[in-house]
């Protein structure tokens, strides 16, 4: 299916949501955007538009439409969730009524299984939806003093997880036809993600409310947007239903849209455990704290010393064992920050030099109040946490990065996260497999039928 076929919204507005409306624009789409604030949306002379200035990756204006009201994703054929995960339950619980059978809904850097969540919410209204986790962003982006949108190069490697709805049989990762010049479409490569045995692995033991959140601000690399209402117009028909004949095959949707860089794994949660923010954030932040408490300006890679290098590494341990032990093999932290800013592999404060010696590093938050902690504990380290304990795997640094963090802020993360009693409730006591095959992909699902044709 040609391209401009699809119809793409983006929800958040934040320097993630922006790169990718830029990423798109480079393919001819147009894609529509939704933000609780549209803080970071300059007035377009057509008041159904909006538009942002970007420089790095992509120069120049990009045109976007404007989402007014979360109805009007109904007619949009593809949604790509870019919020924080504070914003999951208030902004996709009040999305989740005008899902319709036949879309697909991508999270960028998709947190404690948060796709799950939403096709389960989706199939509660009777809406047949595809729901893709991706295991990072698009590439790493942030806003200038002066408004401009800096976005780096895309990253080589973005690990994904397909949900196809219940009982679709479909083959997954078929290739994607190429297309002429203008409606560009990579060929799609079926790689090999993350590592089987998943089994023998586990064998033994409206919009009326306020999106407005605390740790969404303009700070670093942040992903959500905060600041003045819109109350623009859109001319997307609320009412209008999703061409049931749209390609629904999202690996081969992402890798036309975005290039050959798509890894498909067998599992959610391989994708889940892919992203690497929460454990880095966490080594990033604690030795930092003070800074954050002053307001103080300072750079996040400039300051990735050899003490935030160790609390980085062990953690990174631990989320690679707990993965292995789910029979998945990820790359490691260091692997990440290599094709993410391509620059050479080593010890990981030489490589945080390297990121900011390019230029490429953002700054560090200014205010406790930011989503490096108020998003990454108790939606990726708290997840984390629970998972290992499912398994058994001990999380001792983990653990202790929690508790610090929760003593500090004088709050309790661990009872933060929704979808630890959405997702998990029903885990107690039974077994993990369970939610194993719950977290199943597209890939795996694919392997697993032509096991059985032989």
């Amino acid at each position: 299916m040609a391209l401009h076929h699809h119809r793409v919204a983006i929800l958040g507005a934040g320097p993630i949501g922006c790169a990718t409306a830029a990423f798109l624009s480079q393919q001819g789409i147009r894609a529509g955007m939704w933000s609780p604030t549209a803080r970071r949306l300059q007035a377009h002379e057509d008041p159904a538009c909006a538009q942002f200035e970007c420089t790095g990756a992509v120069n120049g204006s990009v045109v976007v439409d404007r989402i007014d009201a979360l109805d009007a994703l109904a007619s949009y054929t593809h949604i790509f969730v870019c919020l924080p995960g504070s914003l999951y339950q208030r902004v996709l619980g009040d999305a989740a009524p005008y899902w319709r059978s036949g879309q697909t809904v991508i999270v960028s850097g998709a947190l404690s299984l948060v796709p799950l969540w939403i096709q389960n919410e989706a199939r509660a209204r009777g809406a047949a939806i595809t729901a893709v986790g991706w295991g990072t962003t698009l590439t790493t982006a942030h806003f200038l003093v002066d408004g401009r949108l800096h976005l780096n190069a895309k990253r080589q490697r973005i690990d994904m997880a397909i949900l196809r709805p219940a009982g679709d049989d479909t083959t997954a990762v078929a290739p994607a036809s190429a297309l002429t010049t203008g409606d560009a479409r990579a060929t799609a490569a079926a790689e090999t993600g993350a590592h089987s045995g998943l089994a023998a692995a586990i064998s033994a033991p409206a919009t009326g409310l306020s999106y407005v959140d605390a740790g969404a601000g303009a700070g670093a690399d942040t992903d959500a947007d905060a600041g003045a209402d819109t109350d623009a117009d859109t001319d997307a028909d609320a009412d209008a239903e999703v061409d049931v004949d749209v390609d629904v095959d999202a690996y081969a949707d992402c890798q036309a849209f975005f290039g050959d860089r798509f890894i498909l794994v067998e599992s959610l949660l391989a994708s889940t455990l892919a992203n690497i923010n929460p454990i880095a954030h966490a080594a990033e932040v604690i030795p930092n704290l003070t800074r954050m408490d002053r307001g103080e300006p300072w750079q996040l890679f400039a300051n990735f010393t050899g003490v935030v290098a160790r609390m980085a590494d062990a953690l990174d341990q631990e989320r690679l064992t707990l993965a292995r032990r789910l029979g998945f093999e990820l790359p490691t932290l260091a692997q990440h920050y290599h094709r993410s800013y391509h620059v050479p592999q080593g010890p990981l404060n030489e490589m945080a030099q390297a990121i900011e010696n390019l230029g490429a590093g953002p700054q560090g938050p200014n205010r406790l109040a930011h989503r490096y902690v108020l998003e990454d504990v108790p939606f990726g380290l708290v997840f984390q946490e629970r998972l290992a304990q499912m398994c058994g795997v001990d999380s001792p640094m983990l653990s202790s990065c929690i508790t610090l963090l929760e003593t500090i802020y004088a709050q309790s993360f661990r009872g933060e996260n929704f979808l630890m009693d959405a997702l998990f409730a029903d885990q107690v006591g039974a077994p993990l497999e369970t939610l194993l095959a719950s977290c199943r992909s597209a890939r795996a699902a694919s392997r697993k039928r032509s096991t059985i044709a032989r």
